[in-house]
């Protein structure tokens, strides 16, 4: 038997990896030595801040939403594979993740993931909703794509000082 999410709980699901991702930028920034990424990694998690206020807006409009399903139980059953595929939605996982990594290389790779599976979980909401009602998911999807390039930026700058 498949969950029923309200539109309240997947703002909710999407807050707490937002809050995940705060705490990951965090723990990376503490481990790191070069400046550059730390305060890069400071900056992200003041950005996952804000984008937690703007869920909270979200979770203002949103109400019990009801998305478009091709039979019953359809986008319900998207969500959940969704959810259960991004272990940045678990709890304490990132904390665990941080501490396994070794090197700014694998620091940037696990940000670059983080991000990429909040851009699969937000993109998967959003295709659910009339995108023209909820202009702020479409901004907060646009800023998760900018970290995407400003960590590929620090990675390939790092790369390349160290060719």
């Amino acid at each position: 038997m498949s969950q029923k999410f309200s539109g309240q709980e997947i703002v909710d699901i999407a807050i707490r990896i937002e809050k995940n991702g705060e705490a990951l930028y965090k723990a990376l920034a503490e481990q790191t030595e070069y400046m550059d990424v730390k305060h890069a990694f400071k900056a992200l998690a003041n950005e996952e801040k804000q984008h937690i206020e703007s869920f909270d807006r979200i979770r203002e409009l949103i109400g019990n939403f009801a998305a478009q399903e091709a039979y019953p139980g359809e986008y319900t059953l998207y969500l959940q594979a969704l959810i259960e595929e991004n272990v940045f939605s678990k709890a304490d996982i990132f904390l665990e993740l941080a501490r396994k990594v070794a090197t700014v290389p694998e620091a940037l790779d696990l940000a670059l993931a983080f991000e990429k599976e909040t851009i699969i979980f937000l993109n998967g909401v959003r295709d659910a909703l009339e995108t023209d009602d909820f202009p702020i998911l479409n901004e907060l999807i646009e800023q998760e794509k900018e970290h995407v390039l400003k960590l590929s930026e620090i990675k390939q700058t790092l790369t390349t000082k160290t060719d």
